[in-house]
């Protein structure tokens, strides 16, 4: 079994490209964004927080299957 993890981008504030791959994963995701990344935050379905990674490889295998989400906070304050 295998995590999907949803994203989606607000883009009121400024436009940026964040990919999240791959996705599905059972083991590693990896986040990439044309601004440096600050914090990656990962929520189960219910809105609860689960992960907080600051780095931009994160192990989930320690996740359940299931479909995820994920809050990505920019140095610039963006999320």
């Amino acid at each position: 079994e295998q995590c999907n993890f949803l994203n989606s981008i607000n883009h009121t504030k400024f436009t940026s490209d964040i990919f999240i791959f791959p996705s599905p994963s059972n083991d590693k995701i990896w986040i990439e964004s044309e601004y440096p990344i600050e914090k990656v935050e990962i929520f189960g379905l219910n809105g609860k927080s689960l992960m907080t990674s600051i780095q931009h490889e994160i192990t989930i295998s320690s996740l359940s299957p299931g479909i995820y989400f994920a809050t990505i906070y920019l140095r610039n304050g963006q999320v």
